[in-house]
């Protein structure tokens, strides 16, 4: 089976051994999406390029204050309220997903490291629009992500836990006022997406939807 995308935050420092391991993560069949930028020093800030090295990629640099146009993974115009990070030269292997429309110049690529996939994204941003979150979405499909819950207000925040045969969703209203959505869920005991229904959560509030393995499918 093919181990589970992971998702790497990462800055100019990476220690030497997490490069390593995240390498060796790759190499046997993990699908890793690293962002915003490829570190070049390891946690005693000495030059250390593994990472970088085994993808065949330069450095990163910072776009500063220049006009752009994001557009990442087939979603165009990203609100870009962070910072940019183009790549002075991509793998010679990799395949470009996503360009600063002005410029021209890769902000997101993909390339096969072994038996797995690395998947650059030079892109850091405050999460605050639908695209962004369409754009996490489409980069972490291409990684072979498979959802486990779907909800369709994205106000909701909807985590799903499992013990054995039983699970529970819990519905997260952060907001001041009342919200509904519909919430589908995979857990690990069914075969599919469950349809568990519309759910009115109260603002400011956590509701609570028991599932077993009864719950329709």
């Amino acid at each position: 089976n093919r181990l589970s995308p992971v998702f790497i935050t990462s800055a100019s420092s990476m220690g030497r051994a997490k490069q390593e391991r995240l390498v060796r993560f790759m190499e046997r069949g993990g699908h890793a999406l690293i962002a915003p930028v490829l570190p070049e020093l390891d946690e005693n800030y000495a030059p250390c390029t593994i990472l970088r090295d085994r993808l065949g990629a330069t450095d990163t640099l910072n776009s500063g204050s220049v006009a752009s146009r994001v557009t990442i993974a087939g979603v165009v115009n990203i609100n870009n309220n962070g910072s940019l990070f183009v790549s002075g030269r991509i793998p010679r292997q990799a395949k470009v997903v996503g360009i600063d429309e002005i410029s021209g110049k890769p902000l997101a690529w993909e390339v096969g490291v072994g038996r797995g996939k690395a998947l650059f994204l030079g892109f850091n941003w405050s999460h605050g629009s639908r695209e962004q979150g369409q754009m996490l979405r489409n980069l972490l499909s291409r990684l072979g992500l498979v959802p486990r819950v779907e909800c369709d207000n994205q106000n909701l925040w909807v985590v799903l836990r499992t013990s054995g045969t039983r699970s529970m969703l819990f519905a997260m209203n952060l907001l001041t006022s009342n919200a509904r959505a519909r919430i589908r869920c995979r857990p690990g005991w069914s075969k599919g997406m469950i349809d568990a229904g519309e759910h009115d959560v109260p603002a400011m509030s956590v509701k609570c939807i028991p599932l077993t393995t009864g719950c329709r499918k």
